[in-house]
C-alpha cells in the first residue's frame, strides 16, 4: 500500500518550496486512500479465494490510531479479523525492530 508518514500527508507541506497546497495534497490523499482501501480489499479476497494461509501487507508508516491512518487501519482489523487467518503487517516509519502480535 502506498500509505505514507506526516500522517499519511494530511500534514501541511510545509517545507515546499511556495509552502502547502492544500487542494492538491487532499486531492492526492483522496484518491492514494481509495486506492490503497481496494488494494487492501483485493489482498484479503485473492487470500480467502486462493484458500492462502495467510497475507502480508506493506507500507511505509506506522498505521497509528490517528485521522490520516484510521480508515485504512480500521478497514486492516476488519478484514484481519474475518480472514481468521495469520496477517502480517510490515512497516518501515520508525525505524525500529518491533513485534505486536494480536
Amino acid at each position: 500500500m502506498h500509505v505514507v508518514g506526516s500522517d499519511n500527508d494530511l500534514a501541511p507541506w510545509d517545507e515546499l518550496a511556495g509552502g502547502d497546497r492544500p487542494r492538491l495534497r487532499l486531492t492526492e490523499f483522496a484518491s492514494r486512500r481509495a486506492a490503497n482501501l481496494d488494494w487492501i480489499n483485493a489482498a484479503f479476497d485473492r487470500a480467502r479465494s486462493d484458500g492462502s494461509a495467510g497475507v502480508l501487507l506493506m507500507m511505509q508508516a506506522e498505521p497509528a490510531d490517528a485521522r490520516g491512518f484510521g480508515v485504512e487501519r480500521a478497514l486492516i482489523l476488519q478484514r484481519a479479523a474475518d480472514f481468521a487467518r495469520p496477517v502480517l503487517l510490515v512497516h518501515g516509519d520508525e525505524h525500529a525492530f518491533e513485534v505486536e502480535p494480536g
